[in-house]
């Protein structure tokens, strides 16, 4: 698989789907920083690559995009 046919959370990072993860909660970028164990300034940079990779401008676009689309091999949803 290329990195062209990668979509969403498969072109992160480990580290950039834990901060997703937390992002899609609502949490603050203090607030993930501090049960990640890392900077502030850390979480800024994880969320400018993924921003950068996932081609969005915000974080409600990054979380919509990383989702898996429903219908989609990746979706967990079932009918």
């Amino acid at each position: 698989m290329t990195s062209t046919e990668l979509t969403g959370a498969a072109l992160l990072t480990r580290r950039e789907r834990e901060v997703m993860e937390f992002l899609a909660e609502g949490h603050s970028n203090a607030e993930i920083a501090s049960a990640l164990w890392i900077a502030p300034t850390t979480v800024r940079k994880h969320l400018e690559n993924i921003y950068a990779k996932l081609d969005v401008r915000t974080r409600t676009a990054a979380v919509a995009r990383a989702r898996p689309q429903r219908g989609t091999p990746d979706s967990e949803e079932t009918e």
